[in-house]
């Protein structure tokens, strides 16, 4: 097979940070350094050489074999996207944070403190992320678990579901679940437990709070994009194609204008 098809149809290289960071190169070439084809030819052993007349035209098959390469690349690595999104919304909802807010109007309705915690629950191949509260005995000097909102997913960082569970001796009026107006837009249902009051939802019901749990976790996504090497790495391949893409069809409206 000819070597340039030949590399370009290998999975490890539509699937990898080096492919893509090829296909932007030549599309940057052909772009902004104004790179052309004159006269293209390919030639594949045992078929005839086929001549492109209109090599102008090969930009809608460069750009198609981009979107390919992204797609192939997104799912090579979907669950590490996952596991970088499931830190960031972790972190985006502790005390001082940019959800911190969020947490207080919709969740844990009190000026307490609150911990937020990730476990990883290796038997169950289940991630969480904890929002916990908790009560403190300053003569025993112990604390004890009364509250926890919980946001689950599975062994790939998927959404799973939501638990709020109440301690049954020690309840609390803050919290979501006591606020029959909020726990029906996070979606929670009674949920059997001998041990606590729990409901579980395994749909957010709101759309205002879907977006604001996405804005979150994005806004703080950026964030580690910008001091975290490994989600640089991973993300900056797709940043720099999709930001020539939109270049090139800014570019191919003005011209029909």
């Amino acid at each position: 097979m000819n070597p340039v098809l030949d590399k370009v149809t290998d999975p490890t290289f539509t699937n990898s940070a080096k492919g893509l960071m090829t296909l932007f190169c030549i599309g940057l070439a052909h772009m902004v350094l104004g790179v052309g084809l004159e006269d293209v030819k390919i030639a594949i052993p045992w078929f005839p050489t086929i001549n492109f007349e209109s090599p102008q035209n090969l930009i809608y098959l460069y750009w198609g074999l981009v979107w390919y390469a992204m797609y192939r690349y997104v799912l090579e690595h979907a669950t590490v996207f996952r596991k970088h999104w499931f830190n960031a919304l972790a972190s985006s909802l502790e005390i001082g944070k940019i959800g911190e807010s969020f947490v207080r109007q919709s969740i844990f309705i009190s000026k307490d403190h609150y911990y937020v915690n990730i476990r990883t629950i290796e038997d169950l191949a289940v991630h969480t992320i904890d929002i916990n509260t908790y009560q403190y005995d300053e003569t025993e000097y112990s604390s004890e678990l009364v509250y926890s909102f919980s946001f689950r997913f599975n062994g790939s960082y998927q959404f799973e579901s939501i638990k709020s569970s109440e301690d049954l001796i020690h309840r609390i009026p803050e919290a979501v679940s006591r606020k029959r107006a909020l726990a029906k837009k996070w979606g929670l249902k009674p949920d059997s437990d001998e041990h606590h009051v729990t409901y579980r939802s395994y749909k957010i019901t709101s759309v205002r709070y879907r977006m604001r749990l996405l804005w979150l976790k994005s806004s703080h996504y950026l964030k580690e994009f910008l001091r975290n090497g490994e989600v640089f790495d991973l993300s900056l391949p797709l940043i720099f194609n999709m930001a020539l893409f939109s270049v090139w069809v800014i570019n191919e409206l003005h011209i029909l204008k």
